[in-house]
């Protein structure tokens, strides 16, 4: 007898061990995780942009609220433009909110797209004593769009996500609850809501990281629900939206192992997604490494000139008051790869929105064409022509020149769509087909109407970034046969 009750007592002992250090586990694993994730985060005010400092950019706030009833604050950047849609925006972690993106909303805001940028939980002006994880940042996600879609105080537009790092696991997560999104770019993104965590762990712990991690995902899950265990694999699956991924592989923050790899791997011969990779940008690719370096050196320099102890905590708010003063006056915000990324994405987009205004012109009854006086086909080869023409006065047109001489201007540069897309001028046209009325556009195929309509934006595009018509040609070309390759594939799925 004695023997069995000892038995009994070291089995209850041990029982009490494993839970106790089971409990143990846990309790450290929820602490770890708020440490890093449930905190606040502000934007530097050294680095924080205004809409002041973009030229013709103009913003309405707004507020609405999330999951558990805390008020998030977002703006809606427009320019005169008319939109071709929505851009809705998700940041990262770590920089405060959306401010540090706001480069990217002035350039799709200028290139036909209205943006919807928001900070989320725990962020800059949004309420939220921390972030609390990151499945909140699906969540916001989630709040965001229907606000869009729901408020009444946004147009009938076609919504595309753009998203970057916890952002970019972000827009790819929730479409699984916003199917209706048409298209999403994810910059340095991750699958999982715990992959960030993982991949830091790993870097500070190895793989005992793997000993804390299942309480992770125990903790997201109870805290989350179904939004934690919500991949971003699961959101490619549950829509049709057109996915561009972007990644460097020499990311350390968020490894290509856990996101890019993951959906090439699976959808590399779909039609539907594009990826673009680095070899050298890292994770924060926005800016140019080079003259990053370059900015740093300056400031080691100027922080010598400074005639007292910057670390010294007396200094603490003068030298973060001198600190700004430098940097808005000597950072080059302009450089970068934005432009670059930007300009690939509207390229890629512009196809699902330019079908989307179809759709919408052919609604119109005959009478009302009549009336008005335009066809679909005809309206939407117009689309962009304002834009086109201004950066051929701009950037082409130099002064006092007639009416004749910048007639030749702008018809030179229609040629060079009509070469890009027909491959033939529209004189060489009117003299293959000298019993047709019109001109070589009238004959266009509605995806031909749509690719030129396009393409009259990116070549305004192309001229204000200085490029020759040479140039400017052997892109147009490259992209007016990569967009008809997806507009013949895609158009009556997406008509349909």
């Amino acid at each position: 007898m004695k023997t069995k009750s000892k038995r009994k007592i070291l089995i209850i002992v041990l029982s009490v061990v494993i839970v106790l250090l089971i409990g143990g586990d846990w309790a450290l694993s929820v602490i770890i995780y708020n440490e890093n994730f449930n905190q606040r985060f502000e934007s530097d005010e050294a680095f924080i942009r205004r809409v002041d400092d973009f030229n013709g950019l103009q913003c309405t706030k707004y507020e609405f609220v999330s999951n558990k009833g805390q008020k998030l604050t977002g703006y809606l950047y427009t320019t005169e433009e008319r939109p071709h849609g929505i851009v809705v925006m998700a940041h990262g972690f770590g920089d405060g909110g959306h401010n540090s993106y706001m480069d990217c909303a002035n350039y799709f805001a200028h290139h036909g797209y209205s943006v919807f940028a928001y900070d989320a939980t725990g962020n800059d002006e949004s309420e939220g004593e921390g972030v609390g994880g990151l499945p909140q940042g699906v969540i916001d996600l989630d709040y965001a769009i229907t606000f869009v879609e729901e408020s009444g105080n946004f147009p009938d537009l076609p919504i595309v996500l753009f998203g970057h790092s916890w952002g970019g696991y972000s827009v790819c997560s929730v479409l699984t609850y916003h199917p209706e999104v048409k298209a999403v770019i994810a910059c340095s993104g991750f699958n999982s809501s715990s992959d960030m965590f993982e991949a830091e762990g790993k870097k500070q712990a190895g793989n005992g990281i793997y000993l804390i991690l299942p309480f992770v995902k125990l903790h997201e899950r109870m805290k989350y629900g179904g939004y934690a265990s919500n991949t971003a694999m699961d959101g490619f699956s549950e829509s049709d939206a057109a996915v561009m991924i972007l990644h460097s592989f020499d990311d350390e923050v968020v490894p290509a192992e856990y996101g890019y790899d993951i959906y090439y791997e699976k959808y590399k011969d779909d039609s539907r997604f594009r990826f673009i990779h680095f070899e050298d940008k890292g994770h924060n690719y926005f800016n140019d490494d080079t003259y990053r370096d370059e900015f740093n050196a300056e400031f080691d320099k100027w922080l010598e000139t400074l005639d007292y102890d910057y670390n010294a905590s007396e200094n603490k708010e003068r030298f973060s008051k001198d600190r700004a003063d430098y940097i808005h006056k000597n950072l080059d915000r302009e450089k970068g790869l934005i432009h670059y990324i930007a300009f690939e994405f509207a390229s890629w987009l512009s196809p699902q929105f330019k079908l989307y205004l179809i759709k919408e012109f052919e609604k119109l009854k005959k009478e009302e064409q009549a009336l008005l006086g335009w066809t679909a086909k005809r309206e939407l080869a117009k689309i962009n022509y304002r834009i086109h023409t201004d950066a051929i006065k701009s950037n082409l047109i130099p002064p006092e020149l007639t009416s004749q001489q910048t007639s030749v201007i702008y018809a030179s540069e229609a040629d060079v769509l009509n070469m890009a897309l027909f491959g033939m001028t529209a004189r060489q046209w009117r003299n293959n087909n000298p019993n047709k009325k019109g001109n070589i556009r009238d004959y266009a195929s509605i995806n031909e109407l749509i690719c030129i309509s396009n393409m009259e934006n990116i070549n305004a595009v192309l001229i204000e970034d200085g490029l020759s018509q040479q140039e400017r040609l052997i892109k147009l070309n490259k992209i007016a046969i990569h967009q008809m390759s997806i507009l013949e594939e895609q158009a009556l799925k997406i008509l349909q």
